[in-house]
């Protein structure tokens, strides 16, 4: 044996070393070497570090097999139902990766972090009505008489996340009618973001989410204007930038869109 033994936390330590600093191929190498350990089978820590090794060389069957075995043991194990999301995702399997969020939404109701992994799941695959319900959920979780920093940050990404979701659901295929009230629902969310209140300045994200549904009812001078406000709080935002440009070019104000992608967006990629 070795003459100096190597301790499970010892190793677990080495895992997280090399995973943190990208080295997958030698977190790899360890996590097999670990693995083989008959003393350290059942310890769920070290399996998921070894999951996130081989997750991160997309050896995909290999993490999997690793987290459903921790999951059969263990099946409240949030930790790895997320994991096992991440790769289901990762593997053009939705479906699934979505309902291993909600099995560990289930397990935490209040766990934030998997709420909102869940919502932006169901919104990059298609489900979003789900997303839209997802962050309401979340949204109405935080009371808005909790002032935090913490809370304000919770509450702000919710809104995007609804306002989002309202808006892709809008571009599915809906009556005119539907349509436009999913959007001014949308804009309504962000109303609290993208106008200037109790000395804070509208929030970036949120004005130019604005503009964008503006544009999509049709309405491009207001997202124009909504553009240029979001430029005169920031001059490099880039997304406002690239908004503006595809507006300009929209209304057929050609020389304008190429002087804003010359005088702006180049300059400002650049930095």
């Amino acid at each position: 044996g070795d003459r100096f033994p190597l301790s499970v936390r010892a190793a677990k330590a080495r895992l997280r070393f090399h995973i943190v600093q990208r080295d997958f191929a030698a977190a790899a190498g360890l996590a097999t070497q670990f693995l083989q350990k008959e003393e350290w089978k059942d310890d769920h820590d070290l399996q998921l570090l070894a999951a996130t090794a081989f997750a991160s060389r997309n050896e995909f069957d290999k993490a999997r097999d690793i987290l459903t075995g921790i999951l059969r043991v263990n099946p409240a194990n949030i930790s790895a139902y997320r994991q096992l999301a991440a790769i289901q995702l990762r593997s053009n399997q939705p479906a699934a990766g979505i309902l291993s969020l909600q099995q560990a939404l289930q397990l935490n109701p209040s766990d934030l972090a998997v709420a909102f992994e869940l919502g932006a799941a169901c919104l990059n695959h298609g489900n979003t009505e789900q997303a839209t319900s997802v962050y309401r959920s979340i949204l109405n979780s935080i009371p808005e008489d909790n002032r935090t920093a913490a809370a304000a940050a919770i509450r702000k990404n919710a809104r995007l996340g609804v306002a989002r979701s309202l808006m892709a659901t809008a571009l599915k295929d809906r009556p005119a009618e539907d349509r436009m009230k999913l959007l001014t629902d949308a804009i309504e969310t962000l109303k609290m973001l993208s106008e200037p209140s109790a000395g804070n300045s509208p929030d970036l994200a949120a004005l130019v989410l604005q503009a964008r549904i503006l544009q999509e009812m049709g309405d491009n001078a207001k997202a124009l204007e909504t553009c240029q406000k979001c430029l005169e709080l920031d001059p490099k935002y880039i997304p406002a930038l690239y908004t503006k440009v595809f507006l300009q070019y929209e209304n057929r104000a050609y020389d304008d869109a190429i002087k804003t992608l010359i005088a702006d967006i180049i300059p400002a990629r650049r930095n």
